[in-house]
């Protein structure tokens, strides 16, 4: 809980932790010869409350995954991972990323 959310409903939360964990065990005990092409796609996580920047990359470097890290005013990624910064918004990205996969007619 952070910031005094009382409303929070830590069930789901614990529900879908506990799915991230099984995806990435999964992950680890499948057979070499499975090519895992990861990437995570983070979006908006900002510096002040770092979780989720340090969720992704040591995802990222546990797994090769590469980083997609889209963030207006901290973009930057640590040392020895695959990755592309983009300074954009999160609605401008979406937007962008709408427009390569449904071009215009």
């Amino acid at each position: 809980m952070m910031f005094s959310d009382f409303g929070v409903q830590e069930d789901r939360i614990n529900s879908q932790y506990d799915n991230f964990l099984r995806w990435r065990k999964s992950l680890k005990h499948s057979p070499p010869e499975e090519p895992k092409d990861l990437v995570v796609i983070e979006i908006g996580a900002g510096t002040a409350v770092p979780t989720v920047r340090y969720t992704a990359e040591g995802f990222c470097k546990s797994f090769g995954a590469k980083l997609i890290r889209v963030n207006p005013e901290h973009p930057s990624v640590g040392f020895g991972i695959q990755h592309i910064s983009l300074t954009l918004g999160a609605l401008e990205f979406c937007q962008q990323v709408d427009a390569i996969i449904n071009p215009p007619s």
